[in-house]
């Protein structure tokens, strides 16, 4: 995932600023740019960052919007209304949602996948606490930031020697109490194995599948990968509509 990050004022003088663990962040046109307004319309709005500051990816023909899920249905319901981002980090929905009724905004990252170890520091798929539709409520009424800078363990296509058993670890999330599992998918990305979720996201694996035909057997060598789940810490579902939500990048690895 690349990233364009704000430019620093150093002295009177544009410079580039490389965020540490973000991918290939370079600096957007800082030229003035008039002051962003929400609609008076807008029945949710909201305010996505990374690290504090707007997301301008540098394939600009990526175009990341967000989903809507309804949040009074059981498991919830995706919506087809979308909201796109505008001067990297704004979104509005003026249509789509009733209002008075309650909607999870989901921020779900679907451009080219990382190819190195610093494009997996960013939250891929976040999905937001409840929130009320609201004409003329407080604009943004809601904002996140998708940074994670995890330093894994088991880096980005790291070689593991297969034996009786393998650890993950990352670093949690900073500024959210929430719990984490790790998913182990095969080649094809399919999920071999899934552990409990817990606090703290460092994980003992014993190399053995618990999810599809080969469940209970110990994996074979080959080409895996692993991606780390969160959700809010008090929660028993994953996909609640009570509470946030999401995942990682999906990070390769190789079994020898």
């Amino acid at each position: 995932m690349k990233l364009k990050l704000a430019a620093a004022l150093v002295a009177g003088t544009a410079a580039i600023t490389m965020l540490a663990g973000c991918p290939n962040i370079t600096a957007p046109d800082t030229g003035k740019k008039e002051e962003f307004k929400f609609s008076p319309d807008a029945l949710i709005s909201g305010k996505v960052l990374y690290d504090g500051q707007a997301l301008n990816f540098a394939d600009e023909t990526y175009k990341h919007k967000f989903k809507l899920k309804n949040a009074e249905t059981e498991k919830g319901t995706s919506m087809s209304a979308e909201a796109e981002l505008k001067d990297g980090m704004f979104f509005e929905y003026t249509s789509g949602p009733e209002e008075g009724k309650k909607y999870q905004v989901i921020s779900d990252y679907t451009g080219a996948e990382p190819t190195k170890a610093s494009e997996v520091n960013m939250i891929r798929l976040f999905v937001t606490d409840p929130i009320k539709a609201e004409k003329a409520a407080l604009n943004p009424m809601v904002t996140f930031d998708l940074e994670w800078v995890m330093n894994p363990s088991v880096e980005y296509n790291s070689t593991v020697t297969k034996g009786a058993s393998m650890s993950f670890k990352v670093d949690p999330i900073q500024g959210r109490e929430a719990k984490y599992q790790v998913r182990v998918l095969d080649s094809s990305k399919t999920s071999i194995y899934e552990s409990a979720f817990q606090t703290t996201p460092t994980f003992v694996w014993d190399m053995k599948a618990n999810k599809g035909t080969n469940s209970g057997n110990t994996v074979a060598a080959g080409n895996y990968f692993y991606q780390i789940l969160f959700m809010q810490k008090d929660k028993a579902t994953y996909d609640t509509t009570t509470a946030y939500f999401g995942d990682s990048f999906r990070i390769p690895f190789k079994i020898q």
